[in-house]
């Protein structure tokens, strides 16, 4: 480690901000998730720390989830997409989690939020999708969205569960936006 602090080899990286109702400012590196990915992540949470209750109370969030809500979204202050979709994904990087494959063309250095929306899926199709980018798996599903903005809103009817890498912040309109470069850290 002191051996890379003397090379002082430093790349920038990119982090996102995002603000909630809730929640004035967060900050995070990998992925936000507004919808039905937010709204199951505290419960399948649990599974992966060997509580079963949890398995019933995904069960039961993913069959009492809204299955059209109608989400706005406006890129970079100009485009306004309207659609049907249980998920929108803002990514930073191209995986999250357990290498959920979401966003191949992300990248922490280019400045961009990758969106990603799901207009063509119901909750089965998801799951579906899930399993198949699950450990850095392909999913070359022409029915996904894709945009690429460096700031954007999201509101949704009704309103939508927000989780940022893990941290779940309320429910509502959601405001991104891309810090470039704001994150200098040392590399080999």
């Amino acid at each position: 480690a002191c051996e890379l602090i003397a090379q002082n080899h430093t790349r920038k990286m990119d982090v996102g901000r995002i603000k909630t109702k809730k929640h004035k400012a967060f900050y995070f590196f990998e992925l936000t998730a507004i919808g039905l990915t937010a709204a199951i992540y505290p419960d399948a949470k649990n599974i992966s720390k060997g509580k079963l209750s949890g398995l019933k109370d995904t069960i039961s969030t993913l069959l009492k989830h809204e299955a059209k809500p109608k989400v706005t979204l406006k890129l970079d202050g100009e485009s306004s997409i309207k659609v049907e979709t249980l998920l929108v994904t803002v990514s930073n990087t191209p995986a999250f989690g357990l290498n959920f494959l979401v966003a191949p063309q992300a990248s922490m250095q280019d400045g961009l939020l990758d969106v990603s929306v799901y207009p063509n899926y119901n909750k089965a199709d998801l799951l579906v999708y899930y399993a198949k980018v699950m450990n850095e798996g392909s999913s070359e599903d022409g029915q996904i969205q894709r945009y690429r903005a460096h700031k954007l809103k999201i509101k949704s009817d009704p309103k939508l569960e927000v989780m940022a890498d893990g941290v779940m912040l309320g429910k509502g309109t959601t405001r991104i936006q891309m810090m470039a470069g704001a994150l200098q850290v040392i590399v080999p």
